[in-house]
């Protein structure tokens, strides 16, 4: 299973700030698609890290205002749905070209 983080942010000029932010709580963190004003990140599962998501989500409450964001959530993705959404993407990009 994978661990997502989704942000929506007030805006689109948030992703650096974000990136930052979360990857000071969690280095391994990944930015995994930035959609405008949606930021998706996989977040590592491994015990040392989950024990950090408290503090994260807390921070994230405190400085929503500060960082540009209107809410966020976590899901539990399985790989499967990961790759599914990523041949979607792909093939967007694909007919773009």
């Amino acid at each position: 299973m994978l661990l997502l983080l989704v942000v929506f942010a007030g805006n689109d000029h948030v992703e650096t700030a974000m990136s930052v932010f979360i990857q000071s709580h969690l280095p391994q963190a990944v930015l995994i698609e930035n959609l405008s004003s949606e930021l998706v990140y996989q977040l590592p599962d491994d015990a040392a890290s989950v024990s950090k998501f408290e503090q994260l989500f807390v921070d994230l409450d405190d400085r929503k205002n500060e960082l540009g964001i209107n809410s966020y959530g976590i899901s539990n993705t399985s790989l499967e749905e990961v790759l599914l959404h990523c041949r979607v993407f792909m093939s967007n990009i694909y007919k773009l070209v």
